[in-house]
């Protein structure tokens, strides 16, 4: 008898000073299956420590998973992230967008362009426009450090609005509006 075949997806792990939270996913042949979703709240304590306990609290969570998978996309944290709607032109290249993009996170944000992340998403089914986002270096290698010290492995961490269709591609079709 002939079984349905799955993949496994990343995890996608969402972390922040109050909870963190993990959906584990298959990818299937009509789509997609969630296999778990575990939230735990992260116990308080001062700054000093708050990254060690976010991790342990993710790493508790990642011990009791039944899949093996360790991949996972990190939504970055929403208050940590700015994001705007970029209108791009027809026939603009992408490599000019992204040089648009740029000059546009300097309107944006303060932040000198070496201590910030731009990237530019596609948004379905609208084609001349896209999502900015703009994070701070320091913000991403800090929510990567957590998930690393927990013993999982991030492949990309994106905004919590695309995060979810990155974690599991084709996701938008299911989406309604």
């Amino acid at each position: 008898m002939a079984g349905t075949r799955t993949a496994t997806l990343p995890l996608g792990v969402d972390v922040n000073a109050e909870f963190v939270s993990i959906v584990a996913s298959d990818a299937a042949a009509d789509g997609f299956v969630v296999r778990e979703t575990h939230t735990l709240a992260v116990p308080s304590g001062d700054d000093e420590t708050l990254d060690r306990k976010i991790a342990d609290t993710l790493r508790t969570i990642v011990g009791s998973l039944a899949t093996k998978e360790r991949r996972c996309i990190l939504a970055a944290p929403p208050g940590e992230v700015v994001t705007r709607t970029f209108r791009r032109p027809p026939k603009m290249r992408r490599s000019e967008a992204d040089r648009a993009a740029a000059l546009e996170a300097d309107t944006i944000v303060d932040w000198p362009i070496s201590e910030r992340l731009v990237a530019l998403d596609p948004i379905p089914g609208k084609t001349e426009e896209m999502l900015l986002s703009i994070a701070r270096n320091s913000t991403i290698e800090r929510i990567v450090a957590i998930a690393r010290a927990a013993g999982i492995r991030p492949v990309a961490v994106d905004v919590p609005a695309c995060a979810w269709r990155r974690a599991v591609p084709g996701a938008t079709r299911y989406w309604t509006a």
